[in-house]
C-alpha cells in the first residue's frame, strides 16, 4: 500500500478491550483475533484514520521508541488486520 493510504477500523468490527488484550471479531472472520502487548496499543491508536507513518509516530512517542523501527514492526500487523477485514484502507 502507498504511503498516502490511511487506515481505519472497519465500522462493522466488534472488539472488547481488557487489561493487556483486545479481542476483535471482524465482519468476515469466524474466529476472534486477540491482540496483546503492543498490538493493544496499535488498536488504540487506530481510533481515527491515519497513515502508517502517523501511527508509528504516535506509538513511538508513547513508548519512547524510534519511529522507523516502530513502523517496520507495525506494517506486518496492519497488513494482517487488513487481510482479515478488520481494517480498511481509505484515501
Amino acid at each position: 500500500m502507498g504511503a498516502d493510504v490511511r487506515w481505519r477500523r472497519d465500522e462493522r468490527t466488534l472488539f472488547r478491550a481488557a487489561p493487556g488484550v483486545v479481542v476483535i471479531l471482524g465482519p468476515d472472520v469466524g474466529d476472534p483475533i486477540a491482540l496483546r502487548g503492543t498490538g493493544v496499543a496499535l488498536w488504540e491508536v487506530l481510533d481515527r484514520p491515519q497513515c502508517t507513518e502517523e501511527l508509528a509516530t504516535r506509538l513511538a512517542a508513547g513508548f519512547a521508541g524510534d519511529t522507523a523501527t516502530v513502523r517496520s514492526d507495525i506494517e506486518p500487523v496492519i497488513a494482517q488486520l487488513a487481510a482479515v477485514g478488520v481494517l480498511r484502507a481509505v484515501s
